[in-house]
């Protein structure tokens, strides 16, 4: 969906409120697009330009590739005709499709069943003495705000270089850490988003290419 307003009378605070209350509203995925455009025109010579897209139709990896060829377009870069085009997201789909059906799917089923904990499908978290459980056909979600102190993040940077580690490396540590100590279970199961895109004509694709890993972590409450 496309739209075009009129901020040629308002300020650039007054745009900014405007853009706050665009970017609030929730995507009413029963009956509009996943991906939005809202251009405001301020001048004839000025244009602010509002992108939303839903998680479902673009992954974060995803994100530079749309404002590079936006970019691209807008200074007179890109040709309408590419010499490559990326594969197209359905194409991209249906190979996930048939590698699902296929006999590699079978066998990483297999790995993934030998290395994670028996019961991790079916497991409960017990948080603050209260268990939790997905129940799938729901549309309720929840998001946890951390903040790190810049103290924090530069005693961080500091372990790292001392123990040679990566800041993701140090921050899933924590992560599991804490639940272990919040839920008094020491045998940790993390999911980690990773994109999914193996090959040239994969890099540049749009869409929603993400993948979980389970990360198993075993906490030695021995060890501090």
């Amino acid at each position: 969906a496309f739209i075009e307003e009129n901020a040629r009378d308002g300020s650039d605070a007054l745009l900014l409120q405007r853009l706050a209350l665009r970017v609030s509203q929730p995507f009413d995925l029963e009956s509009a697009a996943p991906i939005n455009a809202v251009l405001y025109t301020q001048s004839d010579q000025r244009h602010v330009l509002l992108l939303r897209v839903h998680h479902m139709a673009a992954d974060l990896s995803s994100l530079p590739i749309l404002l590079s060829e936006l970019q691209s377009r807008c200074a007179g870069l890109a040709s309408v005709e590419e010499a490559e085009k990326p594969t197209s997201f359905g194409s991209y789909v249906q190979g996930e499709l048939d590698y699902l059906r296929s006999n590699d799917a079978e066998a990483d089923l297999a790995f993934w069943k030998e290395q994670l904990p028996p019961d991790a499908a079916s497991s409960r978290l017990t948080l603050f003495g209260t268990e939790t459980k997905q129940t799938l056909g729901r549309r309720t979600s929840s998001a946890a705000n951390l903040v790190i102190s810049q103290d924090a993040l530069r005693a961080l940077e500091k372990l790292g270089n001392e123990t040679g580690c990566t800041q993701f490396e140090l921050q899933l540590a924590l992560l599991v850490m804490s639940l272990a100590h919040w839920t008094g279970q020491f045998d940790v199961v993390v999911g980690v988003p990773f994109a999914v895109k193996e090959g040239a004509r994969l890099a540049r694709l749009v869409g929603y290419c993400v993948n979980v890993l389970p990360i198993r972590v075993c906490v030695n409450r021995a060890q501090t």
